[in-house]
């Protein structure tokens, strides 16, 4: 009897050592909706506490959008004739009752999302504000002589509780984790009597006691650079810094450490404009623009591994909402075009068709693909701008695994992206068209 039990377990043992594990679900990002603002341009943007609407910062001006289509809805109240010249560096509380920001010329603002009224101006050398978790207290980032530094402003009590005296030449960024422990301050600080030297410095504080935790980033630099963006993870164990000079960095806030640098990373003239963690704690989003004769955007998707894919998407606003299954990205800049995207998880990644196989041409400005050993019964083509806008598709049904396609299409004078999907495996080739 144990010999047969015996037996029965090794065979187990032996087919579950054939049986190939099958590899995570990677996520990807599939577009829900497109849309384009023109002549509305936003420049900020932050789902509601809900997710189903987006507050849009438009001129000087919030504007509210349904999340499900791009259309907007409202427009909130300044109240009074107050000077805003912009909002700016909007951010919005963890309640998702109050919005901050600074209006580009000193004041920190406070809107009520309730009411769509804005009901706080405060003319205070503001440079960007956070707002407490418990909806308590403002954080502004100040760059006045007798209060260069962060204000600590109880809205409560209506008056400033202390300030926090260190930045003498203003603080670019500010922001507040997630569990409400901790703050970041980005700024840029001249060297005393040394006008061509200046630092980038960016400081890890205790939300609590207002002491510093830490001085993360000290960088000597030749310019007065200082922060675009910061970023708290969803779980608060790592911090997105994308520098005014486009430079971007990743910190595990558990060791302290830098863990990741972007910046010029494949040889090409490329910069970092922003870098958004995803509710799936394990993913993030990098944009890039890299300068060529035609500038490029390229929209990457990381893990902590590496990149995982390349979207060619124009837009420096990333913003999302949802869970680690269930996450949206809304996506874009200035007047647009604006995505929302929707993750779509695959466990097999398209593989690569090889250069060998395939080749895309323009002949008098007429596209032709030429197939070498492709065996597919049908290929679908996708030509898009740089921007990202689809502007040919088709299936084409193949019958030799040699052939040539012409591409019966009339474009203007630019340069686009040609994509060639056949089975699982996919080719992209940018081209160009004169006229």
């Amino acid at each position: 009897m144990f010999k047969k039990i015996f037996l029965i377990a090794a065979a187990f043992l032996l087919f579950a050592s054939n049986i190939k594990a099958t590899p995570p679900a990677e996520p990807d990002l599939a577009i829900e909706w497109q849309k384009y603002m023109y002549p509305t341009e936003i420049s900020f943007a932050k789902f509601s506490a809900d997710g189903n609407y987006i507050y849009c910062a438009v001129g000087n001006t919030i504007q509210k959008m349904d999340a499900s289509n791009g259309e907007f809805v409202s427009t909130f109240d300044n109240v009074d004739t107050l000077f805003i010249y912009q909002i700016n560096k909007m951010q919005i509380s963890n309640s998702g009752n109050y919005i901050v920001a600074d209006n580009g010329d000193g004041a920190a603002l406070v809107y009520d999302t309730k009411t769509e009224k804005k009901i706080k101006q405060l003319q205070i050398g503001a440079s960007c504000v956070s707002i407490s978790n418990d909806d308590k207290y403002l954080l502004i980032g100040s760059g006045r002589p007798e209060t260069s530094g962060v204000i600590i402003y109880n809205l409560q009590a209506d008056k400033i509780d202390t300030v926090l005296s260190f930045a003498h030449n203003g603080i670019s960024a500010i922001q507040i984790s997630h569990d409400g422990k901790y703050f970041v301050t980005g700024y840029k600080e001249r060297k005393v009597d040394i006008e061509e030297i200046w630092y980038q410095k960016l400081i890890l504080w205790d939300c609590n006691t207002f002491e510093q935790i830490t001085v993360l980033e000290n960088i000597e630099l030749s310019s007065d650079w200082g922060y675009r963006h910061l970023k708290f993870s969803n779980d608060d164990n790592y911090l997105s810094v994308v520098r005014e000079n486009y430079y971007a960095a990743i910190y595990n806030l558990n060791t302290k450490k830098q863990i990741k640098l972007f910046y010029n990373n494949d040889g090409r003239e490329k910069y970092c404009m922003n870098l958004h963690f995803l509710p799936d704690i394990n993913y993030f989003l990098v944009f890039f623009v890299v300068f060529e004769d035609v500038n490029v955007y390229e929209l990457e998707l990381h893990n902590f591994n590496g990149k995982i894919k390349t979207y060619n998407y124009l837009g420096d606003i990333m913003e999302s909402y949802g869970n680690e299954n269930n996450w949206w990205v809304f996506y874009g800049g200035g007047a647009g075009p604006y995505y929302m995207f929707k993750n779509d998880a695959s466990s097999v990644s398209p593989s690569i068709i090889n250069k060998e196989n395939i080749s895309i041409t323009t002949n008098n400005n007429l596209i032709c693909i030429d197939l070498i050993d492709i065996h597919a019964e049908q290929l679908s083509i996708i030509i898009s701008d740089l921007l990202g806008k689809t502007i040919y598709t088709e299936n084409i049904q193949v019958s030799q695994s040699n052939c040539k396609i012409p591409i019966n299409l009339n474009l203007n004078t630019g340069t686009y992206l040609c994509k060639v999907i056949a089975g699982n495996k996919e080719y992209t080739q940018k081209i160009e068209i004169v006229r």
